[in-house]
């Protein structure tokens, strides 16, 4: 989360575009990986990344992916984007 945070500012200062991840480490859809996208998603957010890469789905930092976890993290879009 520092390094999407620090990243953003880099971009912001440089007036670059910034991309950023969803990333999760997570094995299976529990408990850590939800844990791990929502902190994800909001360092990125407020990073204020212009573009989200692999934002949906991804396990073990991309070896994998899940149809149930897609499922979770869009949900999970929305409700930022409402917020937003």
């Amino acid at each position: 989360m520092k390094a999407q945070l620090v990243g953003g500012q880099l971009a912001r200062r440089y007036n670059i575009p910034y991309r950023t991840s969803n990333t999760c480490a997570a094995n299976t859809v529990d408990a850590q990986a939800a844990y791990e996208s929502v902190f994800s998603l909001w360092g990125a957010i407020q990073g204020g990344g212009n573009l989200m890469m692999h934002a949906a789905g991804w396990l073990e930092g991309g070896l994998r992916c899940s149809y149930e976890k897609t499922i979770l993290d869009i949900d999970l879009l929305q409700m930022v984007a409402e917020f937003l």
